[in-house]
Formats: structure tokens, C-alpha cells, sequence
């Protein structure tokens, strides 16, 4: 999987985008292999700031004409990138499964 960052209000370090880059690599091997992936990640800082929940991470993936988007908040960009992962990680499942039972897979009613 490709995946672009950019940032907002902050500069990034290699650290974080490493982190974010191990975290989401894994989301790879559960989408479909047949379609090319792509993930834009947007990492920024500064909205909820008297909640504490300051760090934002948002993940676009496109696959078989389908948006896969994301976004959460944490005190930490990696906290934010954790919700972001399990989040993106709950769509992909719910959109193979919708594939899955739409096309007469394994797994599916028909």
C-alpha cells in the first residue's frame, strides 16, 4: 500500500510517521490484493486543546471505487493514529463483507 502524509500547523517526525507507517501496512493484508490501494494520512495539531485531545490523524484509503475515511483525536499523534487504525480497520471488514455477500463468496447467505 502507497501511503502519502502530510501535515498541518506541525512538522512531523520520522518517528511518528514510522509508527503510522507500521500501523497501517498491516490494514494491507486484509483489504482485497486485486485492487491498487492508496492512503493519504493527515496529521495535524491544535483543535481540541481544553479537552487535551489536541492530535489529530485522518486516513483516506481508496479501493474498488469505494472511500474508506477516518478520523479521530488523542493527547498523543499516536493514540490518534491507534483510534484511526481501529476505526479504518472496522470499515474494511464491513466493506469485504458487503462484497462477499454481493458477489456469492465464501461466507455469504446466497
Amino acid at each position: 500500500m502507497q501511503i502519502e502524509f502530510y501535515t498541518k500547523h506541525t512538522p512531523i517526525s520520522e518517528t511518528i510517521k514510522d509508527y503510522a507507517e507500521k500501523k497501517f501496512q498491516r490494514l494491507s493484508k486484509i483489504l482485497p490484493q486485486k485492487f491498487p490501494l492508496s492512503a493519504h494520512v493527515q496529521l495535524s495539531k491544535g483543535r481540541h486543546h481544553r479537552t487535551g485531545r489536541e492530535f489529530q490523524c485522518e486516513i483516506n484509503i481508496c479501493t474498488a471505487g469505494k472511500l474508506l475515511r477516518a478520523e479521530e483525536f488523542g493527547t498523543t499523534y499516536e493514540e490518534a493514529i491507534d483510534l484511526v487504525a481501529e476505526e479504518i480497520e472496522r470499515q474494511i471488514l464491513k466493506f469485504k463483507n458487503i462484497r462477499r455477500s454481493r458477489t456469492g463468496g465464501v461466507g455469504s447467505n446466497a
